[in-house]
């Protein structure tokens, strides 16, 4: 608001009048519990905050909104401005912050670290600076001698900060000391704690695998020592087969995926909720990586020649297909999925008049189309339509994988 009066001694332009400026562009502290959100809230959501903050989708709350206000709306010149400022904002909060050692230990630190992570992912011209703040946030639990599994309910930072750590130990095939299943193991008789107790032992169990097949074996010592770990890659994977199949057995009705058939007469996958439905998306992703390896291990464990037992050929070769089986089953429920995670038809499987697109559920469902897009058991329509998918999310939003061309 413009007033006539005496000069402004805080602007620089304006000589002859009297402008009383919003708070938030002269705001230089970058203070997430007071942070205003974007004119049209593009990651807003249509159910509970209970069920927000007890899944393992990642949980923004009300200030991380600020997140998507660089993607989401990259049409509007003042968003991305002020999407710009508060990514300044933050780079000098997080500096200021872990001087002050008292400091270091609250969420606000994690939150804006995680806000520059956000930013980087979806900007492939910083690309390389992404390792640097998930380890960030690594070592700020770390300091907090705190692991990320042993507070998922009730804290909506912390499920987003293992989603992308998670993300990032599979593409890497290495860990963080934080995403390490605590001992005791948590109550796994709640539906998110156990998804993500298990999701946590597929990181576990590929990362170990991943390093056990780059070794080289020359000698035959080294081969049975080879066929050791193979055995024991075998061992651990069947255990967590089984316990995927414990998981699933007693999931509630509004847990379980449902099956309707669309208007034009395809079937697809729906959820009680989108946000459900994109739970369901990361965990087929990871599946995908488990039974993946399960393959690359049974090929690698047929390969040694000193496996010559019938019953152990065959054992391996049922496990091969098993886990093929479940590949093929996994891709069709991501792409039977699509329109219904992007909005486009509701949970009876109704075409909406409006598809209910968000940037925020896009950015979420890029990985597993990636996935799709690339597995070799992947039907040619399924890679085409996930493909597809991937542009339209690039063409809306902006959005795509860091570092593709």
């Amino acid at each position: 608001m413009v007033y006539p009066g005496a000069r402004s001694a805080g602007c620089a332009l304006c000589k002859k009048r009297k402008i009383k400026v919003c708070h938030v562009n002269t705001c230089d502290d970058f203070c997430l519990n007071g942070a205003p959100s974007p004119p049209i809230s593009v990651t807003k959501r249509d159910l509970s905050v209970a069920a927000v903050t007890c899944t393992v989708c990642p949980g923004y709350d009300r200030p991380l909104e600020l997140t998507w206000l660089c993607r989401a709306t990259t049409s509007r010149r003042r968003c991305m401005k002020r999407a710009r400022r508060y990514y300044g904002v933050a780079l000098r909060s997080v500096g200021a912050v872990l001087a002050q050692e008292p400091k270091t230990w609250q969420d606000d630190t994690v939150a804006a670290i995680m806000l520059l992570h956000q930013f980087e992912d979806t900007d492939e011209e910083v690309f390389s600076n992404r390792v640097a703040h998930l380890g960030g946030v690594n070592g700020v639990l770390k300091l907090r001698k705190e692991m990320l599994l042993s507070k998922l309910l009730g804290y909506s930072l912390h499920p987003w900060a293992f989603s992308q750590l998670q993300i990032h130990a599979f593409l890497t095939k290495t860990s963080f000391e934080c995403l390490t299943v605590p001992d005791p193991e948590p109550d796994t008789r709640d539906h998110p704690t156990g998804l993500t107790v298990l999701v946590a032992k597929i990181g576990r169990f590929w990362s170990s695998l991943s390093e056990r097949l780059e070794i080289s074996y020359d000698n035959p010592e080294a081969q049975r020592r080879q066929l050791e770990l193979l055995h024991s890659s075998i061992t651990d994977a069947w255990c967590i087969h089984v316990h995927m199949g414990d998981w699933e057995q007693p999931l509630s009705a509004a847990w379980t995926p449902g099956d309707t058939v669309s208007d034009d007469g395809r079937v697809l996958v729906t959820y009680s909720h989108q946000w459900l439905g994109i739970v369901w998306m990361m965990f087929y992703a990871t599946c995908m990586i488990f039974y993946h390896a399960i393959i690359r291990c049974c090929r690698s464990l047929a390969a040694v020649r000193s496996l010559r037992g019938k019953n152990e050929k065959k054992s391996i070769v049922l496990f091969t297909r098993l886990a093929e089986s479940h590949l093929k089953r996994l891709t069709d429920r991501v792409c039977s999925s699509i329109p219904y995670c992007l909005g486009k038809v509701d949970k009876e499987g109704r075409a909406m008049k409006i598809p209910h697109y968000k940037g925020i559920v896009c950015y979420e469902l890029i990985w597993p189309f990636a996935l799709v897009a690339e597995l070799s058991y992947s039907t040619d329509t399924q890679a085409r339509v996930s493909k597809e998918t991937l542009k339209r999310i690039e063409s809306m939003y902006g959005i795509k994988l860091a570092g593709t061309a």
